[in-house]
């Protein structure tokens, strides 16, 4: 699933999200940059609504391993960072409109 957001914005989301979002706002267009996922940056913390560096039992006490014992916490998330492909989105269309190089 590809991941997509405002130019200029923090917040990450596919991209049925979007065309709901210009449908509820009755919007002309939205810009929009395709995301890949930060493999080695920050991670998100999906129950904290937050970027952390650290996870695991000795630091969290919402800390849920995957395989109920050990290991990734089910909470924890890749960041995203952008990947230079611009994006217009219409209510009938989406369109590529620039690429710049990362």
């Amino acid at each position: 699933m590809k991941y997509y957001s405002e130019l200029n914005s923090e917040y990450v989301f596919d991209l049925k999200f979007f065309k709901e979002m210009i449908k509820e706002l009755e919007l002309d267009e939205l810009l929009l940059e395709e995301m890949k996922r930060d493999i080695g940056g920050p991670m998100w913390c999906s129950h904290y609504q937050e970027f952390t560096e650290e996870c695991g039992k000795a630091w969290c006490k919402k800390y849920n391993a995957c395989n109920g014992k050990n290991g990734r916490c089910r909470y924890l998330k890749n960041g995203f960072i952008g990947n230079g492909k611009i994006f217009k989105l219409t209510c009938d269309k989406f369109i590529e409109v620039k690429e710049s190089k990362v």
